[in-house]
């Protein structure tokens, strides 16, 4: 039975995980509701916060244990540049719902395609610099759905350690193996493996630009001089989710590629360049862009275009505006930046592990079990700051953390605070 003294032992969804590892359903049941529960009645519940207002700079949320209205300095949001409440953005939006009504009302395949879903797949693949894009309704049923159709059973898909959990779901029907975060060197030893054991017919490698529980950028030149080496041995198509990219990275904020003054359109290498519109962007929806050969093949086989509605007209609109301003709008940029350089060094000087981070996802990594994540997220939200606590499965077990996402609205003063807060609380438990 879960109860108090498994906070006490420092543990938190590790020990949900083991409990219900080869139980029957109702008995899974049973015990994720009284984990849940019991994280309520310990003043432990650090997860999904009801919000009261849109994810401003500062929210308005509900506290689930005293059921009160609280405000907080919101540093947990995946909106960097806070285009969701950007007013161009919101105006589209109603523009569209307006012209085209609340929903696109059928599959893409069918009668779901519209003229704005072109324009936003035309103005993706210019923004990314690819020939053609194809358009999801999500961005975590867009990667699984992609990986699904471009691997299967005889195929290997070579994964980063931290690729994102979507892209990790699409491997399931596939031989999955993972290399070493962002280390060249280890992904060519696992694609030797590959190509000595003569079981594939080709190989998928998956990254991402950014890395969400990291901060830490893709090594992407070395990356592909490793494809390049083992190219000629077997097939093998790179896949880069730039979710976490898009917005932040590059002279014009088109993501991994720009950053790197490379193009995902290349004569050796198939490179399928997805994400979302879900964090720079700030509004919802997924895609894929490549090559028009490529795109041409997903758009009949990938699982999410065939059988899933496709996105609201009125989120296509809010996107194609949101992009219009990422290249219009630098100063939105160049403030996110500053901010980010700031609150990375003023972390780093006070001596707290930050790991590789090098974009707007700051870590602040500790090293055992996940109880001190949870009673700093509480201390922070009951001083009216909100982070996200970051624990097993998304991360290795032993490495729980805060994750501080930084954006371009936030003022000196509020980045002052969450600093000043972590400086007292870093010392209370020990972390510098």
């Amino acid at each position: 039975m879960l109860n108090e003294a498994m906070f006490d032992s420092g543990d938190g969804f590790d020990v949900l995980y083991r409990k219900i590892r080869n139980k029957g359903l109702k008995e899974r049941v049973d015990i994720s509701n009284e984990y849940s529960e019991n994280m309520i009645s310990t003043n432990n519940l650090v997860w999904g916060w009801e919000l009261k207002s849109g994810n401003d700079p500062v929210i308005q949320a509900i506290d689930p244990h005293t059921k009160s209205e609280v405000d907080l300095m919101n540093f947990g949001m995946n909106s960097y540049l806070f285009l969701n409440i950007h007013p161009e953005v919101k105006r589209a939006a109603i523009e569209a719902i307006e012209k085209y009504g609340a929903g696109s009302g059928s599959v893409p395949l069918l009668t779901g395609s519209m003229d704005i879903h072109a324009e936003l797949e035309e103005t993706i693949a210019k923004f990314k610099g690819g020939e053609s894009a194809i358009l999801n309704a999500t961005g975590f049923g867009s990667n699984a759905s992609t990986i699904t159709t471009l691997s299967t059973n005889c195929d290997c898909v070579i994964a980063d350690r931290f690729a994102h959990a979507s892209l990790k779901y699409g491997c399931k029907d596939t031989t999955l193996k993972e290399y070493k975060h962002n280390d060249p060197e280890d992904l060519a030893r696992v694609l030797e493996s590959v190509v000595c054991s003569n079981k594939h017919k080709s190989v998928l490698v998956v990254v991402d630009g950014v890395y969400s529980m990291e901060g830490s950028i893709l090594k992407l030149n070395e990356t592909l001089e490793v494809i390049r080496a083992f190219n000629d041995k077997i097939h093998i198509s790179l896949l880069v989710d730039d979710a976490h990219a898009t917005g932040v990275l590059g002279k014009n904020g088109h993501g991994t590629f720009e950053h790197f003054g490379l193009s995902p359109i290349m004569d050796d290498i198939s490179v399928y360049y997805v994400g979302t519109f879900s964090k720079g962007v700030g509004v919802l929806g997924g895609y894929v862009v490549s090559s028009k050969e490529n795109i041409q093949h997903l758009k009949y086989l990938n699982s999410s275009n065939v059988f899933s509605t496709s996105m609201a007209p009125s989120t296509a609109a809010a996107v194609i505006k949101s992009l219009e301003i990422i290249e219009t709008q630098p100063a939105l940029r160049s403030a996110l930046w500053r901010n980010i350089h700031y609150l990375k060094k003023s972390l780093d000087n006070l001596g707290f592990n930050t790991g590789q981070s090098e974009s707007a996802i700051i870590p602040v990594i500790m090293r055992g079990r996940s109880k001190k994540v949870f009673e700093i997220c509480m201390e922070l939200r009951a001083n009216g700051i909100m982070v996200s606590p970051i624990t097993f499965p998304a991360v290795p077990i032993n490495e729980p953390r805060l994750r501080i996402s930084v954006g371009a609205l936030h003022t000196k003063e509020q980045i002052d605070y969450l600093i000043n807060n972590l400086a007292i609380l870093g010392k209370k438990y020990s972390i510098i």
